[in-house]
């Protein structure tokens, strides 16, 4: 009976398990067929620090009438899921691993029709909008879930400034558009909701960046991307030489250059852009940083903790107080662990702080380091 029972344990244990990691979607469709199907899978962790729109994890092709179920090796727990067919409006919808979703309810799409064109200004008594100039051949993109969402549509102006995007879902909201043309600002219009009122943007003319990355000898600058900080979608692809040009960034900004696509053994400094000269941001070798975050009376290991190398992106601890540190700059570099120690009874912990300076060379690992906080 004992080992009947640990059996059915074990099994029910397992079933849980199979269940924790996976979650299906169901679609339906009012007064009609479900179609086939194109799901995208985008990571849920939209940063400031990759491109935008986000690049897409996988994809799934849904037959008609069906629904599907994604698990670990495409939804990393959580994740947004675009979906497309035809007949029905281009949507997003996000998931979670083990999380029982509603049916999706399929919905007939919307147009949203607008104009673009740059602000032709006058002056009494302060400067006036005497109406637009158009801006032809701007690109227009639909974006769900805001400025630094997911792209669910596109279209280009025309000549006279005026567009058309068709396709997409009504359920989609917040909902803005990103429109985009050469030797202007980029701009972010929201999109009203069911009402249908014709979209207006504005374009501000600007000048673009020119800049160079520097590479090791045998790295590909095509495979990176060049991102203004706090800019989403302001971004370009260098080229062969190393060459980019970063058009659409306000005529006042100043942003900080990154680059994404490093992969974990190469690193970059951040880069102040001025629009005075060419920029040049260098890629070097970078290093990697493994230890542990202990109390410093106990020694005992403290998981959740922020660790970051001067003001380079933070990882956090593990349970065991584990962490590693990938592209790490090489130098002198100050690392911090940060931890905020939940008290009872009150809403903020109390902060507790640990720092130690460390060499780091590039193409080596630096192991055992041990962060004690206070």
């Amino acid at each position: 009976m004992l080992a009947i029972a640990g059996l059915i344990a074990l099994a029910a244990f397992g079933v849980r398990e199979w269940l924790a990691g996976r979650v299906t979607l169901t679609f339906v469709r009012s007064g009609g067929a479900v179609p086939a199907l194109a799901l995208t899978v985008f990571s849920d962790r939209l940063t400031f620090t990759s491109p935008s729109p986000p690049l897409p994890l996988g994809q799934v092709e849904v037959a008609s009438g069906h629904s599907v179920t994604l698990d670990r090796g495409l939804v990393p727990q959580r994740a947004v899921v675009r979906y497309a067919g035809d007949g029905v409006g281009t949507g997003v919808v996000f998931v979670e691993l083990g999380r029982e979703l509603a049916p999706i309810e399929l919905v007939a799409p919307r147009a949203i029709r607008g104009r673009v064109g740059e602000p032709i200004g006058f002056w009494a008594f302060g400067w006036r909008c005497a109406g637009l100039r158009p801006v032809g051949g701007a690109e227009i993109t639909a974006m769900a879930g805001g400025e630094h969402g997911i792209a669910i549509g596109t279209a280009t102006a025309d000549a006279e400034g005026n567009f058309e995007l068709t396709g997409i879902s009504p359920a989609a909201h917040p909902l803005s558009l990103r429109v985009r043309a050469p030797g202007h600002a980029l701009a972010h219009v929201a999109v009203p909701g069911a009402g249908g009122e014709p979209v207006v943007a504005a374009l501000e003319p600007t000048r673009a960046l020119h800049g160079d990355v520097a590479t090791p000898a045998d790295f590909d600058p095509t495979t990176l991307w060049v991102l203004a900080r706090g800019l989403p979608g302001v971004q370009a692809r260098p080229a062969r030489d190393g060459s980019f040009t970063l058009d659409n960034l306000p005529p006042s900004a100043e942003p900080r250059l990154l680059l994404f696509g490093l992969g974990d053994h190469y690193g970059c400094r951040e880069v102040r852009a001025g629009r005075d000269e060419p920029v040049r941001l260098e890629v070097v070798v970078a290093g990697v940083v493994r230890g542990r975050v202990v109390d410093r009376e106990t020694g005992a290991p403290i998981g959740g903790a922020l660790v970051f190398p001067d003001d380079a992106p933070a990882v956090r601890s593990r349970a065991d107080g584990g962490f590693e540190l990938t592209r790490v700059l090489p130098g002198t570099v100050e690392l911090t662990a940060q931890y905020e120690q939940p008290i009872k009874g009150r809403r903020r912990g109390k902060q507790r702080l640990g720092r130690q300076q460390i060499e780091v060379r590039g193409g080596e690992t630096l192991a055992d380091i041990v962060l004690q906080l206070e």
